[in-house]
């Protein structure tokens, strides 16, 4: 039989064979860990919820959830607002005109889809329905 071949010189003892079997075993494990960690963040929607900007959006009202009032924006209203909360959201506040014009802006620019024509409406259609004034909503 054979002696196995040195690598690097006598001086280090280190065996072809030996070092060929740790190798195999250094890149499994790697691998593994690996693909666990690629299969835990696929699965896992905390981990991809932390890893986009966006929040995620949730599902439009629960049904039976309260109704936003008729109007001529509320179908626009579902739209844009329901995409991400649901109504309690909306019928819960009591703004005035100033602080639902300051609302409106920052629902716009964190992504609420509304036709810059019908900012205004918005506006208004909030201001007289969930205004300082108006009644609380009822449950």
């Amino acid at each position: 039989m054979s002696r196995p071949k040195r690598l690097l010189g006598s001086w280090f003892r280190v065996d072809v064979r030996s070092s060929v079997v740790a190798s195999l075993g250094v890149t499994g494990v790697a691998l593994m860990i690996t693909f666990s960690a690629v299969l835990f963040a696929a699965t896992s929607p905390s981990v991809a919820a932390q890893q986009s900007e966006v929040p995620p959006k949730k599902a439009a009202s629960v049904s039976g959830g309260p109704a936003l009032p008729p109007g001529a924006l509320q179908q626009k209203a579902r739209t844009a607002c329901l995409e991400c909360h649901d109504a309690h959201i909306i019928v819960q506040q009591r703004l005035d005109k100033k602080t639902w014009t300051k609302e409106v802006d920052k629902m716009i620019r964190w992504g609420a889809v509304v036709d810059p024509k019908d900012r205004d409406a918005f506006i208004e259609y909030f201001s007289a329905h969930f205004s300082t004034d108006a009644a609380p909503a009822s449950h």
